[in-house]
């Protein structure tokens, strides 16, 4: 279950540094730092979901 976890935040962050790097690109602040954001807390999640693996 933590593993299928971990994937999936895994994909999540990929995809939503894809969503920035097009932001950037276009210009979009509103997008890119709402982005950010998000990223931030999805990086937080698979720190923790990958901890408890250990």
């Amino acid at each position: 279950m933590i593993r299928n976890d971990v994937k999936a935040e895994e994909e999540a962050i990929a995809l939503y540094k894809e969503i920035i790097k097009l932001a950037k690109e276009e210009d979009d602040t509103t997008t890119r730092k709402l982005f950010e954001d998000i990223l931030r807390d999805e990086e937080d999640h698979h720190n923790t979901f990958t901890g408890l693996l250990e």
